[in-house]
């Protein structure tokens, strides 16, 4: 389906979102191969240590520092990664990955201990910093800060809120995953690099917490999380 591209639409306001925490793995990237081919992007992550003992599987989602993806092999140090057709602008990318040397969080999709669905986006905010140089100021970079707050109601008695709130990784999954092909007559071909984490239309967005609150009355819990998107 073709579909004019809308940076971040997926989380703007009113939208749900599943929110994965408590990783099952956390390493880092020795290198990073582009092996998109045939319109789907798709990279290949390689690691020094071997992957057999870990417990994730085909169909988690890998997090890396750059955006977050849906893992579809894996061998002792490699994992390849899927992204949507609508996260980036061309089929370069590498352009958009930096470097090959990456802190990655993989996430499980299956384990409902570790997953909060259909959390409602109260507020979703973008801050775009423009930085300059040289006595023309000529613009350089952008930078983008995406900022998204979550405020869902859940019964206590179940304790993922609680669990939740003190993972120390997260990514936020919208609840529309269809994979849109990538109308790229909507970009310009040169525009910025960092883009919110140089991705436009992601279905997972990696996430750090900046804020959180719980006020529990009765047998329900209210619940502020704010989140900084990264990727």
């Amino acid at each position: 389906m073709a579909k004019n591209l809308n940076k971040n639409r997926r989380f703007k306001e009113g939208n749900k979102v599943k929110i994965y925490y408590a990783p099952l793995f956390e390493g880092y990237t020795t290198a990073i191969t582009d092996t998109t081919a045939g319109g789907l992007f798709q990279i290949v992550a390689t690691f020094t240590a071997d992957l057999n003992p870990e417990t994730f599987q085909i169909g988690d989602v890998c997090a890396l520092s750059f955006g977050a993806g849906v893992i579809s092999a894996i061998t002792q140090y490699t994992i390849t990664v899927d992204f949507p057709n609508s996260m980036f602008p061309d089929v370069d990318i590498m352009r958009f990955v930096g470097t090959e040397y990456q802190h990655v969080y993989i996430f499980s999709t299956t384990d409902e201990n570790r997953v909060l669905e259909d959390m409602i986006v109260n507020r979703y905010i973008e801050d775009i910093e423009q930085a300059t140089f040289g006595f023309m100021k000529a613009t350089y970079n952008l930078q983008t800060k995406a900022t998204l707050k979550l405020a869902p109601i859940r019964r206590v008695d179940e304790g993922k809120l609680s669990q939740c709130l003190i993972s120390k990784g997260f990514v936020l999954e919208s609840c529309d995953t269809e994979d849109y092909d990538n109308n790229i007559s909507t970009w310009v071909s040169d525009f910025p690099i960092e883009l919110s984490g140089s991705s436009i239309d992601p279905i997972h967005r990696r996430a750090y917490l900046k804020q959180r609150k719980i006020e529990s009355k009765s047998y329900r819990a209210k619940s502020v999380m704010e989140f900084l998107l990264i990727g």
